[in-house]
């Protein structure tokens, strides 16, 4: 037990907590804080993939739209703006953890000397691939975020809320957006992501049906066999993933939005006051580094 505890590498990591609520999102009464633009949330877009004439574009992500950000009830970030409906569970803290600069780093064999991919914690390649090339480790692909909740309104103790409340993030679980649940929120609750692993027919026209990300409360989950994507800081294509907390919900990122109550009939604290803790680790033992 002492040689395994003491294997085992632990690295800081920066968390980054984002209030959002109607009023953040119309800005506060003062001058200066109404200066805030708050825009609708932008994804990327791999539709624009597909070789079709009236499909593929030459950039897939759009501009961040900051014509569209207007005060909450025309935003489209916290407003239906079909029906006025708010999104209740939009509202609460966006929790973002930035990864460690050792997954962040590449490594590359050289002609003197050989990766030690097993040290690494590196993935191994057949010999069709060209070893001088970067490569970049696994990232860590459960996390545990527990919540501490010190006050709240209303009463979080009268609204049947513990203290301490617990969610596992698999940041490599794999969904296809025709067998999502109706209730996901596509925007909040997983990420796009384009999935390409060795060894597999990819399918052009496909990515834009592919998410990943998933966020289970600790005592209801349990580790299953399923589709997983390979994950690193470059999978995926996108430049701007492992930080923009846009694109990579439930991946590096979660929404808490303090709800309460039965499932079909959710309601939410109005305030809180919470600290927020967070650990990751490795699903399979040889990818840690």
């Amino acid at each position: 037990m002492t040689s395994e505890l003491n294997s085992t590498l632990s690295a800081p990591m920066k968390l980054d907590a984002f209030v959002f609520n109607g009023e953040v999102c119309s800005g506060g009464p003062d001058a200066d804080e109404a200066r805030a633009k708050i825009a609708p949330i932008t994804q990327p877009n791999y539709t624009f993939l597909r070789l079709h004439d009236s499909l593929i574009q030459s950039d897939i992500l759009p501009h961040v739209d900051i014509h569209n950000s207007f005060q909450n009830r025309y935003n489209s970030r916290l407003t239906n703006i079909d029906t006025g409906e708010t999104y209740s569970h939009r509202q609460g803290v966006y929790l973002h953890w930035m990864l460690p600069h050792v997954y962040r780093a590449g490594v590359a064999a050289t002609e003197e000397r050989e990766i030690n991919r097993g040290e690494e914690g590196l993935p191994d390649v057949d010999g069709g691939q060209d070893k001088t090339a970067p490569q970049y480790r696994p990232v860590p692909n459960r996390w545990l975020v527990i919540r501490h909740l010190q006050k709240s309104f209303p009463d979080y103790k009268s609204s049947g809320l513990p203290e301490y409340e617990a969610w596992v993030i698999e940041s490599d679980k794999q969904s296809n957006v025709a067998r999502m649940p109706k209730d996901k929120d596509l925007q909040v609750d997983v990420s796009p992501f384009i999935s390409a692993p060795v060894g597999e027919a990819v399918r052009i026209g496909e990515q834009a049906e592919i998410f990943i990300g998933s966020k289970t409360p600790v005592g209801e989950w349990t580790e299953l066999n399923e589709k997983r994507a390979p994950l690193t800081v470059l999978h995926g294509g996108n430049m701007l993933f492992p930080d923009f907390q846009q694109h990579n919900t439930n991946v590096f990122s979660m929404l808490d939005n303090f709800k309460y109550g039965p499932r079909k009939s959710s309601m939410y604290l109005e305030s809180a006051t919470a600290d927020y803790y967070v650990i990751g680790w490795h699903a399979l033992i040889d990818q840690g580094t």
